[in-house]
């Protein structure tokens, strides 16, 4: 499981193109046209992993609808079936151990000053706790959790939430939400790593107003989906973060409708 923040803060690889070669190659990442061949190719590099999330999901919970299975013909009246979740038992059956070591740990975090060993930061760690266990601040972890063990790794993100007593707040992903470049062996070296969302188009109304999204972008999504079934419906929305000059940059973009710049 990684902390997406710690990853995206960490430093630019020494691989990276040097001087004015990689300042071009981060310039091109700004520019919509350039960046968005990348982007499209990155999101659909991911499209088989994608569906193996979703066999991995019925696979664990075998729903199974045996009114169904008689109307079709594979069970008799008679005959029943009667699933044993094998897969889902275990994961289960794993997970307390971690809770119990996540919710009964004395501290969240550990300081030390490095100018000066010997003091004593109980203090720090006592208000650093209780800022982050705020109301529900487990829930997001066990998901992190039950994810790593459904399909191999999750991720969760630190938050700007200005609701929370510390401002901040860790935030589930979801395996099936995190793009990152498949040959990569380390993900701090990602050139670009990309989480999706499915927003309703009210929110990126409301994203509008308060963040500064275009209103011309949005507007094309409105359009395209007015009077139709999918008002309503969510869309899927990226942010995609990258690297330039060592800090990291945030930008947000669809690939819905016919956007042609970035949100």
């Amino acid at each position: 499981m990684d902390t997406l923040t710690d990853a995206l803060n960490s430093i630019v690889p020494s691989t990276a193109p040097s001087g004015s070669d990689q300042s071009s190659t981060e310039d091109k990442m700004l520019i919509w046209n350039e960046a968005s061949i990348h982007l499209k190719r990155l999101v659909h590099d991911w499209t088989e992993e994608i569906e193996q999330t979703k066999v991995r999901r019925e696979t664990r919970d075998v729903n199974v609808d045996i009114e169904d299975l008689r109307q079709r013909g594979d069970l008799d009246e008679d005959e029943t079936l009667v699933p044993v979740r094998v897969i889902d038992t275990n994961i289960q059956r794993e997970q307390p151990a971690y809770i119990n070591y996540l919710k009964n740990s004395r501290r969240l975090c550990t300081f030390n000053c490095l100018s000066e060993p010997d003091m004593d930061t109980q203090k720090l760690e006592n208000d650093f706790t209780r800022g982050m266990t705020y109301t529900g601040w487990e829930k997001d972890h066990y998901k992190c959790l039950d994810g790593a063990q459904t399909h191999g790794w999750d991720s969760v993100e630190v938050v700007l939430d200005e609701t929370k007593p510390l401002n901040v707040a860790i935030e589930h992903i979801g395996h099936d939400n995190l793009f990152f470049p498949r040959s990569n062996i380390n993900i701090q070296f990602a050139p670009r790593i990309i989480r999706k969302y499915d927003m309703t188009l009210s929110q990126l109304d409301k994203f509008v107003s308060k963040y500064g999204f275009s209103a011309t972008q949005v507007g094309q999504l409105k359009a395209a989906r007015k009077d139709t079934q999918k008002e309503t419906e969510t869309l899927m929305v990226y942010k995609c973060f990258f690297k330039k000059e060592g800090q990291v940059f945030v930008s947000w973009f669809s690939l819905e409708h016919g956007v042609d710049d970035w949100l």
